[in-house]
């Protein structure tokens, strides 16, 4: 018999836009999973808004095991969910919508989200990913 090699299958499961905190809204986060059966090396991925400058890039050694999940906030960091932040003092994710788009270090899209008012955009849900 031959084995089936596996692989990443990493997508964007979650984005929590209206944060708690006033102001700066520091406890929004987006949520990735690897739903693959390997892990996926994301050295220089990118996770981005649709505005300039709200790119966030994964630091090298970043890796995703198999069933694993990370978020990334605004401006909070919890180790127990891998430790990533953008550092904003502001808002990241626009409450009325928007697409957070995950790519990887080559800038071939991974996986987007799209919520609210950007929902009909033609991005994918967490259970369709737009990639591998």
């Amino acid at each position: 018999m031959f084995s089936r090699v596996g692989k990443p299958d990493v997508v964007v499961t979650e984005v929590v836009y209206k944060g708690k905190v006033k102001g700066a809204q520091a406890d929004e986060y987006v949520e990735i999973q690897n739903r693959g059966t390997v892990s996926a090396e994301m050295s220089g991925w990118v996770l981005g808004a649709d505005d300039p400058g709200q790119d966030f890039t994964f630091p090298p050694g970043t890796v995703l095991q198999p069933g694993q999940r990370i978020r990334v906030y605004t401006n909070e960091m919890h180790p127990g969910y891998g430790g990533f932040s953008y550092g904003s003092k502001r808002p990241i994710w626009n409450d009325k919508g928007d697409v957070a788009r995950l790519r990887d270090a080559n800038g071939h899209p991974v996986s987007d989200l799209s919520y609210g008012d950007k929902a009909l955009v033609g991005c994918q849900s967490p259970d369709r990913p737009s990639g591998s």
